[in-house]
């Protein structure tokens, strides 16, 4: 895939929630040094991934930039995340506010 505007939705919506969870669950982890690893790791992997069309042609094309953020978190320092972190990770982005449909 390429790295267009389109690649820079999933961490706006979901990097505040991201970065504020990580700070908090791992406290020895230096934030700033892990966010520029995530990004950089990040385009790497979609620049890798191969592509499901556009946005217009391809409703699940969102789908493979937030997989590749995903997967990108992690290998931007698995020697800090672990299966608790992941897991909390998952919580704290299913419950944002980005996802809560409000009346």
């Amino acid at each position: 895939m390429k790295y267009i505007p389109a690649g820079w939705l999933a961490p706006f919506f979901f990097g505040k929630t991201v970065y504020e969870y990580t700070a908090g669950a791992i406290s020895s982890l230096d934030i700033k040094a892990f966010k520029k690893a995530h990004m950089k790791e990040y385009k790497r992997m979609v620049k890798r991934t191969p592509g499901a069309g556009s946005f217009r042609d391809n409703m699940y094309a969102f789908v493979l930039y937030s997989a590749c953020y995903a997967f990108s978190y992690y290998k931007a320092a698995p020697d800090e995340i672990t299966t608790e972190v992941l897991d909390g990770l998952i919580d704290a982005v299913v419950c944002c506010d980005f996802h809560v449909v409000k009346p």
